[in-house]
């Protein structure tokens, strides 16, 4: 039976995916990153599902470190997480996670993921259409201002229209700049219209 190590400090979770998957894997949970870096180096680990939220690192900064270890830096991992988002999804591709799953988990679906990584590994590449990010809102002498700490940013204007539409523009560069990082993004095209003004 393949072996999965299953990260979740919510032992409830721990257990209830346990029995769903007990005649299909062997389940190793561990509900500390302690206990899950033992048993990486005592177990042939042959997949990680690896919950997003973990108390003081989370799902993406463990799976950064699987990467760093030689005989897991192929190893598939799954994500699970109930606060999916086309972001965190994005973020968790980059630091080498194949796929994220949403809570609640749906048994069959499910199952066919962890056969189909298990089989041939591949990796589910997230391009976002949409960023968001928290903004701090505030008037002061006339001005508005919003600050992104995210990004470390702080805009004013003379009108929440306007602050608004420069905190958007900030992040679409953002954006921009995340996308420009990523190596699978191999070639950029730009797109030009003749217009032929004569009669």
């Amino acid at each position: 039976m393949k072996k999965i190590l299953y990260l979740d400090d919510s032992r409830a979770a721990l257990l209830l995916l346990t029995r769903l998957l007990k005649d299909f894997v062997e389940v190793l949970p561990a509900s500390t990153i302690d206990e899950a870096e033992r048993m990486m180096s005592e177990k042939n680990i042959e997949l990680f599902l690896v919950d997003y939220t973990l108390g003081e690192k989370n799902g993406i900064d463990f799976s950064r470190d699987v990467r760093k270890h030689t005989e897991y830096s192929k190893t598939p991992i799954i994500m699970v997480t109930a606060s999916y988002s086309e972001q965190l999804a994005y973020q968790a591709m980059h630091v080498g996670i194949n796929e994220c799953f949403p809570k609640p988990i749906e048994k069959n679906s499910f199952k066919q993921v962890i056969t189909k990584q298990l089989d041939k590994p591949y990796t589910v590449e997230v391009v976002p259409t949409t960023l968001s990010m928290k903004c701090y809102a505030w008037e002061k002498s006339g001005f508005f201002y919003q600050y992104a700490p995210q990004i470390e940013q702080l805009v004013r204007d003379t009108s929440s229209e306007g602050v608004s539409k420069k905190m958007q523009e900030l992040l679409r560069i953002k954006l921009k700049d995340q996308l420009d990082a990523f190596e699978f993004i191999v070639e950029k095209a730009a797109v030009h219209h003749t217009v032929n003004i004569k009669n």
